[in-house]
């Protein structure tokens, strides 16, 4: 019987509640594979670290619990890191589709508030014409490896450009 197994209904439950589920297996397994993906793979070890990684930078970033954060990203390990991330600052997460036009995300991004976007480097254009249009968003950031621009660790990087223009648009 495994840690996970050996736990109550109700401590599951209540890990559930708080987004912890993932910390459950992290800590009953950490080397099992958790996602295997032609784009990296993560153990539960490693992925419960980077989504604690992750929950610390955007709290530190000012996020808090029932702010919105909107993520562009394709099927990827990293799409689940942000997931759980947001599971477990309490943030609202609303996955807008990659495929769709930078009109398209913005209409999604302004509709459902977000205050931070998350996106993968590849569809920075989209994304740019996406924030333009959510007067919400206060910070937005690219995700990026610098080995090969990806989102490998989620080493999230501000994009300052970006949010010096949503300010101006939020003082005029």
């Amino acid at each position: 019987m495994t840690a996970v197994e050996s736990r109550t209904p109700e401590q599951v439950r209540a890990a559930a509640g708080v987004g912890m589920t993932l910390a459950l297996h992290a800590s009953a397994d950490p080397d099992h594979p958790a996602l295997l993906t032609p784009h990296g793979d993560r153990t539960f070890g490693e992925l419960n670290a980077n989504v604690n990684r992750l929950v610390r930078y955007l709290r530190g970033q000012g996020l808090q619990a029932g702010d919105a954060l909107a993520l562009v990203c394709s099927n990827r390990p990293e799409f689940a890191e942000v997931y759980y991330a947001c599971l477990r600052a309490g943030l609202r997460i609303t996955p807008v589709n990659w495929h769709l036009t930078g009109e398209e995300m913005g209409y999604i991004v302004d509709d459902c508030e977000a205050k931070a976007v998350v996106a993968d480097v590849l569809f920075a254009a989209a994304v740019r014409e996406a924030v333009a249009a959510a007067p919400h968003v206060l910070q937005q950031y690219a995700a990026r490896d610098a080995a090969d621009e990806s989102f490998r660790g989620l080493r999230l990087e501000r994009a300052n450009q970006q949010i010096n223009e949503a300010d101006h648009r939020r003082r005029s």
